[in-house]
């Protein structure tokens, strides 16, 4: 059994202090907005516990029945304290066409930012943290 003598919520983080070792638990979420000629037409909303995989295939967090998608086309983690995205399955393995993050084809790793926009062929996202 824990005794937790310290216990504080500030913004998205939970402060416990235990046997003079200081815990910090994010809680910060990442909502996904599907956009279509300027209009949102679906949301996700996800937490930091969850490993997000766009793609066609069935086990995906965000399934799209699009052949111009890859099966496991855009992963994107929370590592570190923070939201990254990375094409493909994370691991190395990338989409036949991509994740688009500033008009340009990305294949590394990109930290994501409140309001930032990606396109994964004729689909867009914008990104959204709380």
């Amino acid at each position: 059994m824990f005794n937790i003598k310290f216990i504080s919520i500030f913004k998205n983080s939970i402060f416990c202090l235990h046997n003079n070792t200081l815990f910090v638990i994010t809680t910060e979420n990442i909502n996904l907005k599907l956009l279509k000629e300027s209009q949102f037409i679906g949301e996700y909303t996800f937490n930091t516990n969850e490993i997000i995989t766009i793609g066609r295939n069935m086990h995906c967090n965000v399934k799209f029945n699009d052949d111009t998608l890859s099966k496991m086309n855009t992963t994107i983690k929370f590592e570190n304290g923070k939201w990254t995205i990375f094409d493909g399955n994370g691991k190395g393995k990338h989409s036949t066409n991509g994740t688009w993050i500033q008009l340009k084809q990305n294949t590394q790793e990109f930290q994501i930012y409140n309001g930032m926009e990606f396109k994964l062929n004729n689909e867009w996202f914008k990104c959204f943290l709380s």
